[in-house]
């Protein structure tokens, strides 16, 4: 989730389960499948945390941001160039865990 991923970690979006309006209220500033995403600041006392969307600065509530089911851009990067070699596996690698390799 994307309210699970430490400063400064570039994700991808993969999904969202958000529901009615807040739905509408993300995909207006441009917050959807495919997208990249990093924390970049948190509010004090638990606030809002600020997130580099695409470039752009949002701010999202931690409630919000628990919905976003995200991936390591960097597991991202390898899919992508994986499909293009025909390989046709997909890894997932949870955001905030270190690679190993």
């Amino acid at each position: 989730m994307l309210a699970d991923v430490p400063l400064d970690e570039e994700v991808v979006l993969v999904r969202m389960d958000v529901d009615g309006e807040d739905i509408e209220a993300l995909l207006e500033r441009g917050i959807v499948p495919g997208c990249k995403l990093c924390p970049v600041r948190h509010a004090p006392a638990g606030g809002a945390t600020v997130y580099r969307v695409d470039g752009d600065l949002i701010a999202m509530r931690k409630d919000t941001a628990s919905c976003l089911c995200v991936k390591n851009a960097l597991a991202a990067r390898r899919s992508a160039s994986e499909g293009r070699r025909g390989a046709g596996r997909e890894t997932l690698e949870p955001a905030g865990v270190a690679d190993a390799t």
